[in-house]
């Protein structure tokens, strides 16, 4: 039957109180009137979040699978406070094609709860994650070179910020839909932090 093989594209994520999310946006209004028109493809609310692990096209044995290896991740971390801080680039604030928010606080812990979650999962046959974990809340999309260039100017005058500490006591198994205005995630399941 269908639904029993139908993979589903999927991820780990940190989600994020309304209230920060609220600030957020105020950043990105700031950020939006000074930027040059039409250069910068910026993400919704409804899409922030931090990504602990990408996954990709799974089959619902997979999906169990993984949810088990965030079942051992949930019992051992503990909760910790997180406060966002600072916009930079990938791959670095001259050339942008990402925009994002930074953390200041709350930075090891949530690469401590990545780390435990990619060998959680790697010990059930996912694959490691090569590059080393940067938490990020992606802001925006940067398609061209002119744009870049033009984007480019937002991060030499960067918008000073101030977010309140939250404390981050979960995170989430997220399904991910491609669609042409971009992309929908929903919640799959929540894993709350009891180590």
């Amino acid at each position: 039957m269908k639904h029993d093989t139908e993979k589903r594209r999927l991820f780990f994520a940190i989600l994020l109180p309304d209230d920060i999310k609220h600030a957020i946006g105020e950043v990105v209004s700031r950020l939006n009137q000074s930027a040059p028109r039409n250069t910068i493809r910026w993400c919704r609310e409804d899409q922030w979040h931090f990504t602990l692990k990408f996954l990709g096209e799974l089959t619902p044995r997979q999906s169990v699978k993984a949810t088990e290896g965030a079942e051992k991740t949930a019992r051992i971390a503990a909760p910790f406070s997180l406060k966002l801080n600072g916009v930079g680039a990938f791959p670095n604030p001259q050339r942008p094609t990402v925009m994002w928010l930074g953390v200041s606080e709350g930075s090891q812990q949530m690469s401590d709860l990545a780390n435990q979650l990619d060998a959680e999962l790697q010990a059930m046959g996912f694959p490691k994650d090569n590059r080393a974990f940067k938490p990020h809340l992606t802001l925006a999309r940067i398609k061209s070179y002119e744009q870049e260039k033009e984007s480019a100017k937002l991060l030499q005058n960067p918008t000073i910020a101030e977010f309140d500490s939250v404390v981050i006591s979960s995170f989430a198994l997220m399904r991910s839909y491609l669609l042409p205005d971009g992309a929908k995630y929903e919640v799959t399941e929540i894993f709350n932090l009891k180590g």
